[in-house]
């Protein structure tokens, strides 16, 4: 029905589902109530349906089942960490860094998969260096982490 055919305290439900009550008319428009207190006005061909007095029920919507976009895989996690191989090699010294690698490699298992290892090896040497550790380096390569400079 159209908002011009609406009667005065009757209850009506708008384009959007919303309850609104008409309250009268005002310049030529109609003037709706909504059941939240809002005002509004409304031209008179605007679309409104009678709810006829029955107890009016919210706007159900249904809503699709929801598939995930993204599926989730469990990583195992490591049994055990490069670092903590890699730093005691480090502070004992004695060892270049493929021979840390190698050591690591061995240690680690699987944790190694698919890793370059003595990138970590360098990676680790650096961090010591930024938290003011020095890496000396003997004439057959072998590294070693120092605390101070």
């Amino acid at each position: 029905m159209k908002a011009s055919e609406a009667k005065i305290g009757h209850k009506y439900l708008t384009r959007t589902g919303a309850t609104a009550t008409m309250s009268g008319k005002k310049d030529g428009k109609i003037v709706m109530t909504l059941a939240s207190g809002i005002t509004f006005r409304c031209g008179p061909d605007y679309e409104l349906k009678s709810i006829d007095g029955k107890a009016h029920k919210a706007k159900t919507v249904v809503t699709p089942e929801h598939k995930p976009a993204v599926t989730l895989t469990i990583v195992q996690p490591r049994v055990v960490s490069l670092a903590s191989i890699i730093d005691p090699l480090l502070m004992s010294g004695g060892h270049t860094v493929s021979d840390i690698a190698v050591e690591v490699r061995d240690k680690a298992g699987d944790a190694v998969q698919g890793k370059d290892v003595e990138a970590n090896v360098r990676a680790r040497m650096v961090t010591y260096t930024r938290r003011g550790w020095r890496v000396v380096k003997d004439a057959d390569k072998r590294v070693k982490v120092i605390q101070g400079k």
